[in-house]
């Protein structure tokens, strides 16, 4: 089966989203290296890239951390743009709090043998509610009405890495 030119069925393809190490990462050749970058990882960096892109010039690179603090004293942004850049930085921080979970989850799946079409619907699911998270979160939280839909998204993407560990424990437990 494929979706979106990828056969789901395919075993391993649930590791592309987390960074986990294969005989193609050493390949020099560049269409085997963007297969490489985790897409869990993507999503949260797309967050932090959106609020240090959103900040201008206010984003110092010598001191990334600050952006917080710097984008609250300036009192000629925009408040909604201020709000946009909290929540971005609040995503990313949010997604790495939640990515080391997933990982394990994934590796866990892999190793145990779980089919590699769930755990590959799974994962991708995974993906697809991080990405809803972040765009929820940072551009239609304007609207406070949003919010239960960013904590569904999150509690829908707990739930799929739990799958992913409780599966993984079932299989192990089989063998």
């Amino acid at each position: 089966m494929s979706f979106l030119g990828l056969d789901i069925a395919q075993k391993g393809l649930s590791l592309y989203t987390v960074s986990y190490p294969s005989p193609e990462a050493s390949s020099a050749s560049p269409s085997s290296r963007w297969r490489q970058v985790p897409a869990a990882v993507a999503s949260i960096m797309a967050a932090h890239t959106y609020a240090s892109m959103a900040s201008g010039k206010l984003y110092d690179v010598a001191n990334p951390r600050k952006l917080n603090d710097v984008v609250a004293a300036d009192e000629n942004m925009n408040k909604i743009i201020k709000a946009r850049i909290f929540r971005a930085e609040a995503a990313a921080a949010n997604g790495f709090e939640t990515l080391g979970l997933y990982a394990a989850g994934v590796v866990a799946a892999n190793v145990a043998g779980v089919d590699p079409r769930f755990v590959n619907t799974i994962s991708f699911s995974y993906i697809g509610l991080r990405i809803l998270y972040n765009i929820v979160y940072i551009r239609l939280q304007d609207n406070r009405n949003w919010a239960p839909v960013r904590s569904l998204s999150w509690i829908l993407s707990i739930a799929c890495t739990f799958t992913l560990y409780f599966t993984a424990a079932s299989k192990f437990a089989s063998a």
